[in-house]
């Protein structure tokens, strides 16, 4: 956040970001901004150049990008949390609510409300767009984001203004063509299982980009395209539930997410995101199993990360 932010052309004095978790030890962690080498995938890591500096396991951000991250240990579920802070421009909360129960998300919402400016937008994971429909809160309208603002609020009038440093532009990732063979063709060996799964990780890799980059359509598409090629997995499954999930297809996301449970009954996340489409649908009781389900599969600091 803080290197989009420089990016845009924001001067240091005007960036303030809090960094809270319930756990002392992430926070230790994340304190380090030390990032090994898997940490950067993208084509263009001409920002790592900008920003980072190589250090033994890896790279560290520089000073310059640390200093605007101020690391908080809090809970949001505490009584008087964070009561009488000044109002956030921008709150990310993304994949938090989905592992409470009706009630607790009810809370956690009236909190995370009450810290936002009149203008002030709330950014949620694709699952948990209709918790915040359901609880006085409007869509920000804004393209490739899960974007809220409380209900009757308007955005505030911007005014464009000139960047003093380009941003980082990335190519997008377009799925592969999949045209039908015009002529019968004899079948293919079959693939060894290491070439298959690194396949298979490598197609869903881009699916997940376009999805990132709000193509929800392209997305699926990589995903059925290539479902016909190589064998079906639970990712897989889990994937295309989402995608349907971000889109509103609340009944095709269920019957995904079902499929990807068949293929692993103990995926967390296939049962965390079953679980949410469950209460959307007035089953709290079956909610409240599949989350036992994945409490059991997910370690504390599992648990915690997932946030």
């Amino acid at each position: 956040m803080a290197m989009a932010l420089l990016d845009g052309g924001l001067a240091p004095s005007r960036i303030h970001i809090d960094a809270i978790d319930i756990s002392t030890r992430a926070i230790a962690w994340a304190e380090q901004g030390t990032y090994g080498k898997n940490s950067f995938r993208a084509k263009d890591l001409s920002f790592r150049d900008r920003y980072f500096e190589a250090a033994e396991r890896g790279y560290r951000l520089s000073d310059g990008v640390r200093q605007q991250v101020h690391f908080r240990h809090g809970n949001l579920l505490s009584a008087g949390w964070l009561h009488g802070a000044h109002g956030y421009d921008v709150i990310f909360c993304r994949n938090v609510l989905i592992y409470f129960d009706r009630v607790t998300q009810r809370r956690a919402i009236e909190v995370l409300g009450r810290l936002l400016t009149a203008s002030g937008l709330l950014f949620v994971g694709p699952s948990e767009t209709g918790l915040l429909l359901d609880h006085e809160f409007a869509s920000a309208g804004i393209p490739l984001a899960f974007a809220f603002r409380r209900a009757g609020n308007s955005p505030p009038q911007l005014r464009s203004r000139r960047r003093t440093v380009p941003a980082v532009v990335t190519k997008p990732v377009h799925p592969a063509p999949c045209k039908p063979a015009a002529i019968a063709r004899p079948q293919p060996k079959p693939m060894p299982a290491e070439t298959a799964i690194a396949g298979t990780e490598h197609w869903i890799e881009q699916a997940r980009d376009l999805a990132n980059q709000g193509k929800l359509v392209d997305a699926l598409q990589c995903c059925e395209q290539n479902l016909r090629r190589q064998p079906a997995s639970a990712d897989t499954f889990h994937l295309i539930g989402l995608l349907h999930d971000a889109a509103g297809r609340v009944r095709e996301a269920a019957e995904h997410y079902r499929k990807a449970l068949y293929l692993d009954p103990q995926h967390p996340e296939a049962l965390v995101h079953l679980a949410v489409v469950l209460q959307k649908q007035g089953d709290a009781r079956g909610a409240e199993r599949l989350l036992e389900r994945a409490n059991r599969q997910l370690s504390p600091g599992e648990r915690k990360g997932s946030g």
